[in-house]
């Protein structure tokens, strides 16, 4: 699951002016899918963020999608933090990623 979900999540590095819905969304949604039947509540929690933006970029809200990115971002660490300590950092690194990918001041 790391695996996919840190590949999944570099997608959205570049900001959602740059993501390809066709890609991410059915991506986005398998993620949420599978992390939804995690245990952990970061991982419930990550699920429901990975759906707001899949709906957020079916509706062509980029602004809103940019948004999301660093609550995503900080849910990822959070979700990382559950894992072991040899899984965290590929998650991690995206999540960095996408705390600048907004675009905002933090970029």
């Amino acid at each position: 699951m790391t695996d996919s979900l840190t590949s999944t999540l570099a997608l959205l590095t570049g900001g959602a002016e740059q993501i390809d819905v066709q890609t991410a969304v059915p991506r986005l949604l398998a993620a949420q899918s599978a992390l939804a039947a995690e245990d952990p509540a970061p991982a419930k929690l990550l699920a429901a963020q990975l759906g707001k933006l899949a709906e957020l970029l079916q509706a062509g809200m980029a602004t809103e999608a940019n948004a999301s990115l660093p609550p995503l971002a900080a849910q990822t660490e959070q979700y990382a933090h559950t894992l072991p300590e040899a899984q965290r950092p590929p998650l991690m690194a995206v999540a960095e990623k996408l705390h600048l990918a907004d675009g905002g001041l933090d970029a």
